[in-house]
């Protein structure tokens, strides 16, 4: 019925010169769309949509004869990405800009120019997949389990799913290669997607010591007692389960268990301490309709995580979580994502 309805309709698609966007607009082009290419800019930093990428994009539209156009979001990713990054270091979280630069950035952007533009709808050439029962439209993983993104996509406006189409969201990696091959598009190799592209190097910790340099003071390590054991060298450096980098005269593997930047310590422990069954979630955001969240879900705390089930009580924009196992490092900051089979029902940031 949605294939019928947006025949032939305008769309504007995010364009890096990469192979998943490139095969997204030569797909959208043999099925009858208008396809308008966009590519966004970032900081000078970022390892993303460089101007090496807006060449190669523009390339690729050349070769399928389609407009391109190119958006400086210099200043709203300043503002929307890295600042939160910053700010989630400074208060003892470890953020995740990926999804937030999905919402802020890149969709928010697109849905913009897809506006001025008169076009019905935006793509991308993200592996997950959009579904339309009953009026309503759900966000579902991709068919492909390794590289399904829709973690990252939790964040997106309900609103907003009627107007996406993820065309390769149906196939697998191997699949999409060999429509590329097919297609003849000077397509070019890029680097996976980095969750920190705008860190040369990923060299997070210099990065935030060059923006925080207040945030370079030392403070205690205690234990899970309370009691002294040695000297950070600043809450930053640390993430929840991290062992590496832990220096204490104990003869024996120590993990983070929390971070307290009110107090400047880190609070270590031995690897079952890293181990917990419940967690919350704040500003929780919700894709499908209040009456199909279950009581009982499977939920994903950070990308490379497989969910897990647990049972959930929902409060206004809260949810309380209880695994049915223990989970390794929950991490303050992080997305807790939210599905019922390959459905996401919605996603909040982990609160404790």
């Amino acid at each position: 019925m949605r294939k019928t309805f947006i025949m032939k309709k305008r769309v504007v698609l995010g364009m890096s010169g990469g192979l998943d966007s490139s095969v997204s607009a030569y797909l959208l082009q043999k099925e009858g769309f208008e396809v308008i290419g966009i590519t966004l800019r970032f900081s000078e930093a970022s390892k993303c949509c460089s101007e090496l990428d807006v060449c190669d994009a523009r390339k690729v539209a050349q070769k399928l004869g389609i407009e391109h156009y190119t958006i400086d979001v210099t200043g709203l990713f300043e503002e929307a990405v890295i600042d939160y990054f910053i700010k989630e270091y400074r208060e003892g979280r470890t953020p995740n800009p990926c999804a937030v630069c999905n919402r802020r950035v890149k969709f928010k952007t697109l849905f913009k120019k897809a506006d001025e533009l008169n076009a019905q709808f935006i793509v991308t050439g993200h592996y997950a997949r959009i579904q339309n029962k009953d009026n309503h439209y759900y966000l579902l993983k991709g068919k492909d389990s390794k590289k399904d993104q829709s973690y990252f996509l939790s964040r997106l406006k309900k609103e907003w799913l009627d107007r996406i189409l993820f065309p390769i969201g149906k196939y697998d990696k191997k699949e999409v290669s060999k429509i590329a091959k097919k297609s003849k598009l000077p397509f070019f190799k890029k680097k996976e997607s980095q969750e920190v592209c705008f860190i040369k190097g990923n060299d997070y910790r210099n990065f935030l010591i060059e923006k925080m340099p207040e945030l370079m003071k030392p403070g205690n390590i205690i234990n899970t007692e309370g009691i002294f054991i040695g000297e950070h060298k600043g809450i930053f450096y640390y993430t929840i389960g991290q062992r590496k980098g832990i220096q204490v005269n104990i003869n024996k593997p120590l993990y983070v268990i929390s971070i307290n930047p009110k107090k400047n310590t880190i609070t270590v422990g031995e690897e079952k301490d890293v181990y917990k069954k419940e967690l919350s979630t704040e500003h929780t955001n919700w894709l499908a309709p209040t009456a199909e969240i279950s009581k009982k879900v499977f939920v994903k705390i950070r990308s490379q995580h497989q969910p897990k089930e647990a049972e959930i009580k929902v409060r206004a924009t809260e949810v309380f979580v209880k695994f049915t196992e223990p989970q390794m490092a929950i991490t303050p900051g992080q997305l807790a994502v939210f599905y019922k089979n390959d459905t996401v029902l919605g996603s909040g940031w982990i609160r404790k």
